[in-house]
């Protein structure tokens, strides 16, 4: 309220697209999965890092850590695939139930870490390897 600017999670396929970019790899840098350019287990970091710490990491788009360091919330409730327009899934206050997380985390391998790799929970889950990103409303 206090910039003027309307912020909202990313929805599920919002964030998909920023990972996955026109070339539709795995990774938000590319398709081989590498430990060295992402905050995930095999980095043994063993906790988040501020954002930008793995630059070879970003996307073409220079988008840092869409791959590892934490999970992140989507404005998405949870269904199962194929992806429908009409149910209901971008509904986002239905706190009562599960929504989409992506990205991977520090605490995670890097398989986990992929573009289309989701996970379910109660929007009010709290965990250390958890966080959201916020993005601009046109």
């Amino acid at each position: 309220a206090q910039t003027g600017i309307d912020f909202s999670l990313p929805t599920e396929i919002h964030r998909e697209v920023a990972v996955r970019g026109q070339s539709k790899h795995q990774f938000a840098y590319g398709n081989t999965p590498d430990p060295e350019v992402a905050n995930v287990a095999e980095t043994r970091v063993h906790k988040t890092t501020p954002v930008g710490i793995f630059p070879d990491g970003d996307t073409p788009q220079a988008i840092s850590d869409l791959s590892g360091n934490i999970y992140e919330w989507t404005s998405t409730i949870y269904r199962r695939f194929p992806y429908k327009m009409d149910d209901d899934r971008e509904r986002i206050d239905k706190l009562e139930e599960r929504a989409v997380m992506r990205g991977g985390s520090w605490f995670h391998s890097i398989e986990e870490a992929k573009a289309t790799k989701r996970l379910r929970n109660l929007p009010y889950y709290p965990n250390n390897n958890v966080g959201f990103r916020l993005c601009i409303r046109p």
